[in-house]
């Protein structure tokens, strides 16, 4: 259960970034991804919750906690933690600066 529900939580989290945080900081209203986060991830996300709540005794408190820990987790390594190797000016292949600063 803890699984299913950081990957909804995860879900939830790209349409909180993709459709409020990145137009704040990009200063534009549209943002790739926030219809598809709204359209896809939204309905499924809700959907998984509604059927825990309803057939499998519901999400305790630790549930949450252990899936808010495991989306922290892969964010940090398997989202930001790909960038590093990248940053510096040894790679041939370096980011800019612009392309790897974090909010």
């Amino acid at each position: 259960m803890t699984i299913g529900l950081s990957q909804q939580m995860f879900g939830l989290a790209q349409l909180a970034v993709r459709a409020v945080v990145f137009p704040l900081i990009t200063k534009r209203r549209y943002t790739p991804g926030a219809a598809t986060s709204l359209v896809l991830w939204l309905p499924i996300a809700l959907a998984w919750i509604r059927d825990q709540q309803r057939n499998h005794g519901g999400l305790s408190g630790r549930h949450v906690l252990l899936a808010t820990a495991m989306v922290a987790a892969f964010s940090a390594g398997g989202i930001v933690g790909p960038l590093q190797p990248f940053k510096g000016d040894a790679s041939p292949y370096a980011f800019e600066d612009r392309q790897i600063r974090l909010p």
